[in-house]
């Protein structure tokens, strides 16, 4: 499994599937003031990034991939709250 999950963190560590969705679903909506680690992150389903989306997400830090991290950048990487 891609997600590790800590008490107010939860980090994407390589592929992050399908099937992750519905855990990290589960994880933001009782943890209101989760942020999220995707630094190790080299892949993200698509469903996994609508979850990030609608649950607003503060992102610790985005992935260092160089595609994924231009990619994912203007969607979960700006804006109030993100710190980076």
């Amino acid at each position: 499994m891609a997600l590790i999950f800590g008490d107010d963190m939860v980090r994407i560590d390589g592929v992050c599937g399908v099937d992750e969705a519905m855990p990290l679903l589960e994880f933001l909506q009782t943890n209101g003031a989760a942020r999220i680690d995707m630094r190790t992150c080299t892949h993200l389903h698509s469903a996994a990034l609508q979850v990030l989306m609608v649950a607003a997400i503060r992102v610790a830090v985005l992935p260092e991939e160089e595609f994924l991290g231009r990619w994912l950048t203007p969607m979960l990487g700006s804006g109030p709250g993100n710190d980076r």
